[in-house]
């Protein structure tokens, strides 16, 4: 089973209630309560692989976990520098680090739970681990500026671009 994450935002509409989020605020301080609206307002994340078809994550807190991340895991393909994925709320409690050689991206999985990886290497195109981690950002820029508009300006996500651009 080849590794993925995904966030699907096909259904994300906006709150109906006004939100308490920091505008001002770093990734970091913002990634749990945005998730929280991300959530209600019908974003879905997925994520498997390594012999799993599906992790039990969601965008609350498995999402949330890793948002504050996505600057580096961008800059760090950018510059073909090795990444992690941390997956570490309780019962999950996974890092997916990927390395790159020339057109391949090499995935390692690494448990610090009860779960064992059967498969804990994986390989594929660098072409589609970079579509899978832009996808992933696009996803989650236009689903805040769906819920969120005046964030998508903010100082917290102006750091945060697919590799792209």
């Amino acid at each position: 089973m080849t590794f993925f994450v995904k966030l699907d935002v096909s259904a994300v509409k906006a709150p109906a209630v006004d939100h308490d989020i920091d505008l001002k605020g770093d990734l970091d301080e913002i990634a749990i309560p945005l998730c929280d609206l991300l959530a209600d307002a019908g974003a879905i994340f997925s994520a498997g692989g390594f012999g799993d078809e599906r992790w039990p994550v969601d965008v609350r807190y498995d999402f949330a976990g890793l948002v504050p991340d996505l600057p580096a895991i961008v800059d760090g393909i950018k510059h073909e520098s090795p990444v992690e994925l941390d997956f570490f709320e309780q019962g999950l409690q996974r890092t997916v680090s990927a390395e790159f050689e020339g057109d391949r991206a090499k995935l390692n999985c690494r448990s610090f739970g009860k779960w064992v990886p059967t498969q804990p290497s994986d390989e594929m195109p660098r072409t589609a681990f970079e579509s899978m981690i832009n996808d992933l950002v696009a996803g989650f820029l236009q689903a805040v500026a769906v819920v969120v508009p005046e964030l998508a300006s903010a100082a917290a996500l102006t750091g945060l671009r697919r590799l792209d651009s």
